[in-house]
């Protein structure tokens, strides 16, 4: 079988793009259960380094362009932001392949020339391309786990999930904290679950602030069977990224407050056809028409019921076989 690079490059370094790494992990256990051999290829990121040991992947911890690093691969698949790419770059990686592979959440260039570029946000369909790609929120790639997972509807919100990613690094769950606290009355008969990445640094000032309100609630970390955590609950809070569209996956309701523009232009694409509670941009809402928007979510059985129908509509088929075949078959792709 052939041999599959993975590059996958994180912001910061370490903090930001906790996702991507999380996405190029899946992608590459279903290449390795094909029976393709998997590399990683990094370049001094710790944090990457151990989620890719725990997985028990081969790595080399260096930079592929470096003059020594001589390795030839059939496919380089690259998880990155836009602000990496460049021909230039490109160009670079495609004398270490025979075929280059992008995904990205954002938009660069229609020009990029890899072999096939992957673009997951339902913004950038409108986009004319050069190059052969696949466009919209149906080639995320998510864990087995979240496919055809679906819980029922529930009519009744007992359980309320806060879930901001792996980081969170504006705080928002604090924020929300802060609008719920406005309409903690309509919350008496309602637990609410929050659930922090193992980089989240605001803890003690999240517990602080859950201590000055009534609200009913739980604080989880390192949550191991994360499909199961989210099933326990009727309706979430979270970001416009990966959690996001794996809650859709398994029909769980969503209030959305975006992160950054990135989220939010992929929310306002996605709204009417999730019809998710799409809030707006974290920075440019108020505490209390935050709560406002979540307690009429939480209120309206037939919003929440339209948001599940749809979610299970979008995603009842598995993007890493879609993407895969695309990428073995070296067709013209389509949207």
């Amino acid at each position: 079988m052939s041999s599959w690079c993975f590059i996958t490059e994180c912001e910061d370094n370490i903090t930001v793009g906790t996702g991507h790494i999380s996405r190029s992990i899946t992608f590459a256990k279903y290449i390795r259960e094909l029976g393709h051999d998997v590399q990683f290829v990094i370049n001094n990121n710790k944090f990457a380094e151990k989620i890719i040991k725990n997985n028990e992947f081969d790595y080399a911890s260096k930079n592929i362009l470096e003059p020594e690093f001589n390795t030839h691969y059939q496919v380089i698949f690259l998880d990155t932001y836009d602000k990496y790419l460049s021909n230039k770059y490109v160009e670079l990686l495609k004398g270490h392949c025979e075929k280059l592979v992008i995904i990205s959440d954002s938009f660069k260039d229609e020009n990029i020339k890899a072999d096939i570029v992957i673009y997951t946000s339902e913004y950038l369909k409108n986009i004319i391309y050069d190059v052969n790609t696949l466009v919209g929120a149906k080639y995320i790639i998510m864990n087995d786990s979240f496919i055809k997972k679906q819980k029922k509807f529930s009519k009744e919100i007992n359980t309320m999930l806060i879930a901001f990613g792996g980081y969170d690094p504006h705080n928002v769950t604090l924020k929300i904290i802060e609008s719920l606290a406005t309409i903690q009355s309509e919350l008496i008969d309602k637990k609410i679950n929050i659930l922090i990445g193992g980089l989240y640094p605001y803890k003690k000032i999240l517990k602080d602030c859950l201590g000055k309100t009534s609200l009913d609630y739980s604080i989880y970390q390192n949550v191991k069977d994360i499909t199961k955590f989210y099933q326990e609950h009727d309706c979430a809070i979270t970001a416009g990224g990966n959690t996001f569209y794996e809650l859709c996956a398994l029909g769980i309701p969503c209030s959305v407050v975006s992160q950054n523009m990135r989220q939010h232009n992929a929310c306002e694409s996605l709204k009417y056809d999730l019809h998710a509670n799409y809030i707006g941009l974290y920075e440019k809402l108020v505490n209390s028409d935050i709560g406002y928007k979540i307690n009429n979510f939480v209120n309206d059985e037939k919003m929440r019921e339209k948001n599940f129908k749809s979610c299970i509509e979008f995603y009842g088929l598995d993007a890493k076989k879609i993407i895969y075949e695309k990428i073995i078959g070296g067709v013209r792709v389509s949207n």
